[in-house]
């Protein structure tokens, strides 16, 4: 959205165009790690999925947005994750679909496919039970961020292709090294355990399905 300079950013180009830009955000990243009564260390603050993105966070945004402006209606950017809790939401919710002029889904996150063979298939086909005792109930991979403290940008460069080409081999070499350097910092955030364990039932089962509690 910013990263990629004036010309390549599509926020910056929508604004450039004259268009009233905002950009959301998902709870619990780096950039919104803030609550009114929780801390970041209790279990409540990580109890969420993209379902409760879709229920409270999408509506949230979109409606604050509309006050703000006085508009009645507004266009709907999402990019990956973005548009699975955007495809939820307006599904379960008449009104707040109603609110919407355009849905441009980039990207679109409602099936995943293409990781039989990498590292996160066996992952895929745990039980939740499993994946809740190895990673825990909090965020996912929390020391992620002081890793690229510690590390110098080429070397952090060189780590995240390694895990990207490791566990879901992706080969990200159409990306220029400078370009990962500066995007590598910004673009990969962590989410709590339970949002990934989601992803992982909505693969094993082929299906975009709410979080199943219950899963075996």
């Amino acid at each position: 959205w910013l990263t990629n300079g004036r010309g390549g950013s599509l926020a910056l180009v929508l604004a450039d165009a004259g268009f009233d830009v905002w950009l959301g955000n998902n709870r619990g990243n780096k950039y919104s790690a803030k609550h009114l009564r929780l801390r970041d260390d209790d279990d409540e603050y990580w109890n969420f999925s993209f379902d409760e993105m879709a229920r409270y966070d999408v509506p949230a945004m979109v409606h604050y947005v509309l006050r703000r402006t006085g508009q009645r209606k507004l266009s709907y950017v999402g990019f990956s994750q973005g548009t699975a809790q955007a495809f939820a939401a307006f599904a379960q919710d008449a009104d707040l679909a109603s609110r919407i002029s355009t849905f441009a889904a980039l990207s679109p996150a409602a099936t995943v496919t293409g990781l039989s063979r990498s590292l996160i298939a066996s992952l895929v086909s745990a039980n939740v039970d499993f994946i809740f005792l190895l990673f825990g109930r909090h965020a996912m991979l929390p020391y992620a961020h002081r890793v690229r403290r510690m590390v110098s940008p080429a070397l952090h460069v060189r780590l995240i292709d390694g895990c990207l080409r490791y566990l879901f081999g992706w080969d990200v070499s159409e990306m220029a090294p400078e370009d990962k350097e500066l995007m590598y910092a910004h673009i990969f955030s962590y989410s709590s355990v339970k949002c990934v364990v989601h992803w992982f039932q909505v693969i094993r089962s082929q299906r975009f399905q709410m979080f199943a509690a219950r899963d075996r």
